[in-house]
């Protein structure tokens, strides 16, 4: 099974363009749709569908709300943990440091699953290149955002 959850951490505390983020989607997968749902403040979500079965759901929450500040102080500390990597302290900082998280949580019920992967991942890494972070996938681990293995998930 491929990873369900993908998470980007990023430096900037503004959300990716919208235009963009759509111009990414579609150089993926150019049959896509997406769907964008915010308020004043700039969107908070994206679905990215096509063909049949549910979208990979895209959501951005900032770091100011203390529940997303534990769940990065969590992450944090979970690759503090990897000591096995040279990585694991820089990337235990930048997480702690970041002001947002964006989740992509990938849908069981698509029939597409190479095409799920290549826009999850392609997602992941425009994202972290808009926000100025760094990216992880469940299962294969931590990465720049130019899409270069930091630390590996075992």
């Amino acid at each position: 099974m491929a990873a369900a959850w993908s998470r980007v951490f990023g430096s900037l505390d503004r959300n990716p363009d919208p235009a963009r983020l759509e111009r990414a989607a579609l150089a993926l997968v150019p049959q896509a749709a997406v769907h964008l749902k915010g308020d004043d403040l700039g969107w908070f979500c994206a679905e990215i569908s096509w063909n049949q079965g549910a979208p990979l759901t895209i959501e951005s929450f900032a770091a100011t709300d203390p529940e997303v500040r534990a769940d990065l102080n969590t992450w944090a500390a979970y690759v503090e943990t990897c000591d096995y990597s040279p990585n694991a302290h820089s990337l235990m900082v930048k997480i702690a440091l970041a002001q947002q998280i964006i989740t992509l949580r990938r849908p069981i019920d698509h029939a597409d699953e190479s095409g799920l992967d290549r826009l999850m991942q392609g997602m992941a890494k425009h994202l972290a290149l808009e926000i100025d972070g760094i990216f992880q996938i469940d299962e294969a681990g931590f990465f720049d955002k130019t899409g270069t293995l930091l630390l590996e998930e075992y």
